[in-house]
């Protein structure tokens, strides 16, 4: 049994939160690794808990629609990605590029969503 916000919920049910709050996640791929698979467990434990859930990725991918069966919305924005490449003076350049191109996205889905 585990403990909901309105008191004791069997597992697997609904702990129904006064409202459904939004969760917001960035992902940095769409692939099917372990921090994939962990991902989905944790979107599973938060649309069960009642909340509404939004996994912005870089792009398409396997995840995406193990994502959407388990409920959760799907956002594809640009991402900067870290490399050893940025160490770089180069690298810096492009990381720094990278993460201009993706802050209007980025404040988009903050505005859309309201996590």
């Amino acid at each position: 049994m585990t403990l909901g916000r309105r008191g004791p919920a069997r597992a697997g049910t609904p702990a129904s939160p006064p409202e459904a709050s939004v969760v917001l996640v960035a992902h940095p791929g769409a692939d099917l690794y372990g921090s994939d698979r962990m991902l989905l467990e944790s979107v599973d434990g938060l649309v069960v808990s009642g909340h509404r859930v939004v996994v912005a990725l870089p792009g398409p991918g396997p995840l995406v629609a193990h994502l959407q069966r388990r409920g959760a919305e799907i956002r594809f924005m640009p991402m900067p990605v870290l490399r050893k490449s940025a160490l770089r003076p180069r690298g810096m350049v492009r990381l720094l590029a990278q993460g201009v191109r993706s802050l209007r996205p980025a404040v988009s889905v903050l505005r859309e969503t309201r996590p």
